[in-house]
């Protein structure tokens, strides 16, 4: 996996800091994982297609919430869905309104995975292997 993008926020209690990696796999498709936790609330750390992510939130009339993405990690820790969607929020995929969120701006984020793709393609070797950060990019 070829990480693009490095970046931590808050989780949505604003208890911890999270760190999320996205990346993209041989065959060119983005995965997103949670990679690190400054608080107490397991993670799981293994890759999720954003295809799959975005076929949960994308075409929805209702909002939604941390809940609906357990599916993506079933068996695993329920906290990872909650932090996903922390993730989700930073990128701008999801928007809070009230106590849910709805789909946000899913061309933005991709254009911006674009853009963050093509700053490592064109860069010193050094930056490619330094992945995208707030910071960075």
């Amino acid at each position: 996996m070829d990480i693009i993008k490095r970046e931590s926020c808050s989780s949505i209690s604003e208890r911890s800091v999270l760190t999320y990696e996205i990346g993209r796999d041989e065959s060119n498709h983005l995965h997103i994982r949670i990679s690190d936790n400054s608080g107490n609330g397991h993670i799981c750390d293994h890759w999720i297609a954003m295809g799959a992510v975005l076929e949960i939130i994308e075409n929805r009339n209702v909002a939604f919430t941390g809940r609906d993405l357990h599916p993506l990690f079933k068996g695993k820790s329920v906290n990872t869905a909650h932090f996903l969607l922390a993730a989700l929020k930073n990128e701008g995929v999801a928007k809070p309104e009230k106590r849910r969120h709805i789909c946000g701006d899913i061309k933005r984020f991709m254009k911006t995975l674009r853009q963050a793709e093509v700053i490592c393609s064109q860069g010193s070797q050094k930056q490619a292997d330094q992945p995208l950060t707030s910071q960075g990019a």
